[in-house]
């Protein structure tokens, strides 16, 4: 039996979520399962005309009787193509983040996307979640427990950082230039601590949201800090690993997370992170291996930076403890994912 991910866009996107939908289709064909991904028109959660009709005919195509796995921005838009063929399918719901928690959207947007995405959850044979913040959330939108599966991210250790400064100099923040990310609050609060030593180094697309990324060029050009802040485009593999050894410390401003592989990312190759104290991040960074701030807060953010970067006891305790993360390799994660759709299969 094949089974099927439909997926707004590119798989190959370098994002969280993509990155997460990507390692499992890889895993489930290295065990040798069939699998097909319909990559759909990329403007959900609201599609076009154009979109929904594409959206349709691959629904309508799929033999029946074999597993639809759908990411949540695609899954939570369209409750009324769900219910036509539901009879034929199982579904599984893959939900990195509910739709209606998303951000940009102005208030009545928000309620439209949430009482269409309660509709879809009543169709979900199975929903699996990334992280138990994740099932907190969907429950209390009124989804039954039994419903859903926890199969939290992997890393990858390519490499393992060895040598601490007294202090952190090297600062990096890995993110998509986008607003939710929270780069113009980082840039605000580190234009106030220009008489410390740091760099900070970005890593993220600049073609997600081009308007805001020449807010954040020219936030910087204007508190003179591009010898200072450099910002670069998204990387993966050696190349993202080297980028946090060669590092000091993670700072991730985001204004909400549900997991934050980040941050997992840079705890497996012993880096310790600032983060913002928002979603889930709290259950993601193990307390003695990193401090959180008030989220969009520029004054909490800039005196956690501040001390850090003069607290050499502190900064060490960090390290010490981020140097024995244990984390959970995309095996495991793989396994999970797998045993949980062969259940519905």
């Amino acid at each position: 039996m094949q089974l099927h991910f439909l997926i707004p866009g590119d798989i190959n996107t370098l994002t969280g979520g993509y990155i997460y939908n990507k390692r499992m289709v890889n895993g489930l064909l290295n065990n040798g399962h069939s699998v097909e991904v319909h990559s759909l028109i990329n403007d959900f959660p609201f599609p076009s005309p154009e979109s929904k009709k594409k959206c349709t005919e691959t629904l309508v195509a799929i033999p029946k009787g074999e597993v639809i796995i759908f990411d949540s921005l695609v899954f939570g838009a369209i409750p009324d193509l769900l219910k036509k063929i539901k009879r034929f399918h199982p579904f599984i719901a893959l939900i990195h983040l509910p739709l209606s928690m998303g951000t940009g959207y102005s208030a009545d947007q928000k309620n439209r996307i949430l009482i269409l995405e309660k509709e879809s959850f009543g169709y979900a044979d199975l929903i699996i979640v990334t992280s138990p913040f994740t099932r907190n959330l969907l429950i209390e939108m009124g989804v039954k427990p039994l419903c859903i599966v926890i199969v939290i991210p992997g890393v990858e250790v390519l490499l393992q950082k060895t040598k601490y400064n007294p202090v952190p100099h090297k600062l990096i923040t890995v993110s998509n230039y986008t607003p939710n990310k929270g780069y113009l609050l980082l840039i605000n609060a580190l234009s106030e601590l220009k008489h410390l030593k740091w760099t900070l180094d970005c890593y993220g697309n600049p073609k997600f949201d081009p308007e805001y990324f020449k807010e954040i060029s020219d936030l910087i050009d204007q508190n003179n800090l591009t010898n200072r802040i450099f910002l670069h485009s998204a990387v993966s593999g050696k190349e993202l690993s080297e980028a946090y050894v060669n590092s000091d410390l993670l700072i991730h401003p985001s204004e909400f997370e549900t997991y934050g592989m980040v941050l997992t990312e840079a705890l497996s190759h012993g880096i310790p992170v600032i983060a913002s104290l928002c979603g889930a991040i709290s259950q993601t960074v193990p307390s003695t291996m990193g401090i959180f701030f008030k989220v969009n807060d520029k004054d909490s953010l800039g005196e956690t930076i501040k001390k850090l970067l003069q607290n050499e006891s502190q900064y060490q305790k960090l390290c010490a403890e981020a140097a024995t993360y244990n984390p959970q390799l995309w095996g495991k994660s793989i396994s999970e994912f797998e045993e949980t759709v062969e259940s519905v299969i």
